[in-house]
């Protein structure tokens, strides 16, 4: 066998098992391919993970990084690789935020606008009218840019799609006057909101939600992010029974069943590459060979590290050195609790979804300025899932979950302290959030875990401990993610694809990512097959 020795052969290896990359074999593998996932943690998902994290309380299960999966029920992924059939069952969170404010009132934002619209008019009816206007002129915005996740596997489909863009394009210039929308979306989403809101009832729940984007409310160019709020009434926001990582569990459980192997506690060392890619190297000197090779992980560590920088052309290692990623990352407190967080006088339904204790734009604008800063947040605002309300899977009998995080903390901190070194007291400060919001909340604590950027790092390979490998800029998505000729996750190392949060068209829980890499391997290999 030459160079390969005993080494084993696949058609294709990808790197890293998150959802994106398990995605990505699934579609290969259905083709015909054999495919091999190699895995640097000890278990599947990366980020869309869910597992028994405290030792002091054992039945309790946490999402350990991403919680809630919208995008993915935006696409046509979970039909096409037929994943109900292994077992993926989704329950819908209504309302999908609760906010709980100093004067103790709860703004509620239902899957439904007119009832949204109802809660808001409890404290302005002004705001009211402004919201149900504003997502009516985010819908074409919002339906333009999620063709690129909703792309068929139908091709001739193509004409009708390009037939729907081009009337979402003239809707949203028909609802809007296009310097007024362009200026709307180049504006930072906090600049945004406060322009068109009086009150911080509504301004608070689409900041909970544009925060997500790890990018803070100061941003230029992020006011997309606050448009996207009309995604959550028209798809709806969604907990996959048995926690996120139900999620990869169903696409491990179906890349399983069309012949695809996973190996985890694999981590790849080296990429082996001549005149196209031959294989990867891994921590252990094990060899396995592949022509072609799939990376779902952090482009940077794909191009930069594990492949010898010296073979990409020109200045495209610095330049794909220089992408960027911001300092600030969520931070994540898992707590076994014996009785649902006491919110005063909370609705019955309060605790289905996110639940928000932020009082304004203005603290998370601060939240995020000293996170960037390198500083831990003076006034943390926090937003808390209690899934086990809807999932008895999470918690033993009676009992209840809630994961908690700010959005908003330094990957670093500029003094030089680590997060093994302040995890715990940071903990302890989110505790005190909902302590001040929900008395009594502390003493139905069982037990405590938390998750930090140094784990996200360590464990599975998050630069930064960044979930979205770099940030969601108008610089760096659509094709433009990671650079403009990475775009189409090609290489110039033929054999060499890239997919993940960091490729085309940006990160999140969508899978689209994995899907499109899957295409770029099988139009080549098409493109190469020969004719008979």
């Amino acid at each position: 066998m030459g160079m390969s020795g005993g080494a084993q052969r696949y058609d294709v290896i990808v790197i890293g098992a998150g959802h994106n990359g398990l995605a990505c074999a699934c579609y290969l593998a259905r083709a015909g391919l054999k495919v091999l996932v190699l895995e640097m943690a000890g278990s599947i998902g990366g980020c869309v993970h869910t597992a028994e994290t405290i030792a002091s309380a054992p039945g309790y299960r946490f999402d350990t990084c991403s919680v809630v999966h919208n995008m993915i029920n935006m696409t046509t992924v979970v039909d096409e690789l037929r994943l109900r059939e292994v077992g993926l069952e989704y329950i819908e969170l209504d309302p999908f935020i609760s906010a709980f404010f100093p004067d103790g009132a709860c703004v509620r934002f239902y899957r439904s606008i007119e009832r949204t619209c109802q809660e808001l008019a409890h404290s302005s009816p002004e705001d009211a009218e402004t919201y149900e206007r504003f997502i009516r002129l985010a819908e074409p915005v919002v339906e333009l840019s999620l063709e690129a996740l909703r792309d068929s596997e139908d091709r001739r489909s193509l004409l009708r799609q390009w037939g729907r863009r081009s009337a979402l394009t003239l809707l949203a210039l028909w609802r809007s006057r296009p310097l007024v929308l362009g200026e709307q979306l180049a504006s930072p989403y906090g600049a945004l909101l406060q322009a068109l809101f009086r009150t911080e009832y509504a301004r608070v729940g689409l900041t909970a939600l544009a925060a997500h984007g790890t990018l803070g409310p100061h941003t230029p160019g992020t006011g997309f992010f606050a448009f996207f709020q009309y995604a959550y009434h028209r798809y709806g926001n969604w907990h996959a029974r048995g926690g996120s990582g139900a999620l990869s569990q169903a696409l491990a459980r179906r890349l399983e069943t069309w012949g695809g192997e996973v190996r985890v506690s694999a981590p790849v060392e080296r990429i082996l590459a001549a005149d196209r890619v031959e294989g990867v190297v891994l921590a252990n000197g094990e060899r396995v060979l592949a022509r072609r090779i799939v990376a779902a992980i952090n482009p940077q560590t794909v191009l930069l590290r594990l492949l010898d920088a010296g073979r990409l052309p020109g200045r495209l290692a610095a330049r794909l050195a220089a992408r960027h990623r911001s300092n600030t990352v969520q931070f994540v407190v898992h707590a076994a609790l014996d009785r649902l967080p006491p919110w005063p006088n909370a609705p019955a339904d309060a605790w289905n979804g996110m639940q928000v204790v932020i009082d304004s734009v203005k603290q998370v604008h601060e939240n995020f300025a000293q996170a960037e800063a390198g500083v831990a947040p003076t006034n943390p605002g926090i937003y808390l899932f209690t899934s086990s309300i809807l999932d008895d899977q999470l918690a033993p009998p009676g009992k209840h979950t809630a994961y908690i995080a700010c959005p908003s903390y330094p990957a670093r901190f500029a003094d030089g302290s680590t997060w093994q070194e302040r995890g715990e007291r940071e903990a302890h400060r989110l505790l005190e959030v909902v302590e001040g919001r929900a008395p009594g909340f502390k003493e139905a604590i069982q037990g405590l875990a938390w998750r930090h950027a140094e784990d996200w790092e360590r464990e599975i390979g998050l630069l930064g401990g960044h979930p979205m490998h770099l940030d969601i800029t108008a610089d760096q998505v659509g094709r433009l993610r990671p650079l403009p000729e990475l775009g189409r996750h090609r290489t110039p190392i033929a054999g060499l694809y890239l997919s993940g949060a960091g490729s085309f068209p940006t990160g999140g829980v969508s899978a689209v990512p994995g899907r499109s890499a899957a295409r770029a391997v099988l139009a080549d290999l098409h493109k190469r097959a020969p004719r008979r």
